[in-house]
C-alpha cells in the first residue's frame, strides 16, 4: 500500500503540473524511480491510476472533515482549521478534476459527483449549524451563498491572473476571500470570534 501511495502522490503531482495528457505512464515510472514493469504491476493502465488518484483524494478531504467532527469545533473555528491545512495542492487538484471531469467522464460521474453532493449537503448543514449556534445571521440563504463562494472560488482558481497585481498568493487570496465572505454573513458574535483570529493570524498582512 505503502508503494502504491508513493506512485498516486507523485502522478497526481504530474497530472497537475503537465495535465493528464501531457503524463504517460513512462513518465511516471521515471518520476517514481521504478520500472515500467513494477507501475503496471500495480495499476494495469493509465485509466486505473486515474481512478485510484481520484479515490486518494476523496480519502484525504474525508479524513480531515472526520478530524474536524471529533474535534467538535464551532462553524469559525472550522473555516480557521482549514486554513491551517490549505496549501496550494488543494488548487491544483481542483484544476484535475475539471481535466478528469472532461476526459474521463465516467469516473467523475462514479466518484467525484457524489462525493461534491455530499460536501454539499455538507456545508449546507454548515449554516444550519453556525445559526443554531449564534454565529450565522438566520435569514441567510444557504444555498445563494454556497453558489456565490464557488464561483468567486472558481474565478480565483482559473483566473488567477485578474489577482496577479495584489502581489499576493493563490492561497492568501482565498483566504481573504472567504474571511470576509464569512465576516458578511456572521452575526456580531461571530464577527467578532472571525476578527480575533484576524488578529492573532495575520502575518505581514496575511492571514496564516
Amino acid at each position: 500500500m505503502e508503494n502504491k501511495n508513493k506512485i498516486i502522490e507523485r502522478a497526481l503531482y504530474l497530472f497537475t503540473e503537465y495535465g493528464i495528457k501531457g503524463t504517460t505512464m513512462d513518465n511516471i515510472a521515471v518520476e517514481v524511480g521504478i520500472s515500467k514493469r513494477t507501475l503496471y504491476e500495480n495499476f494495469s493502465d493509465k485509466k486505473t491510476l486515474i481512478t485510484e488518484c481520484v479515490k486518494y483524494i476523496i480519502n484525504m478531504h474525508m479524513e480531515m472533515e472526520e478530524e474536524l467532527k471529533n474535534q467538535n469545533l464551532s462553524v469559525i473555528d472550522e473555516i480557521f482549521f482549514k486554513f491551517k491545512h490549505l496549501d496550494e495542492k488543494f488548487f491544483n487538484l481542483s484544476k484535475l478534476g475539471l481535466e478528469i471531469k472532461r476526459i474521463f467522464p465516467d469516473i467523475f460521474k462514479e466518484y467525484a459527483v457524489p462525493y461534491h453532493e455530499k460536501a454539499h449537503k455538507n456545508f449546507t448543514n454548515w449554516f444550519k449549524r453556525g445559526i443554531n449556534e449564534g454565529l450565522i445571521i438566520e435569514y441567510i440563504d444557504a444555498e445563494l451563498s454556497i453558489f456565490m463562494l464557488n464561483e468567486a472560488m472558481y474565478n480565483l482558481v482559473f483566473k488567477k491572473e485578474r489577482i496577479t497585481a495584489t502581489n499576493l498568493s493563490l492561497i492568501d487570496s482565498f483566504k481573504y476571500v472567504s474571511v470576509f465572505f464569512f465576516r458578511g454573513i456572521a452575526t456580531d458574535k461571530g464577527i467578532k470570534m472571525i476578527d480575533e483570529y484576524i488578529k492573532n493570524y495575520m502575518n505581514n498582512n496575511k492571514i496564516v
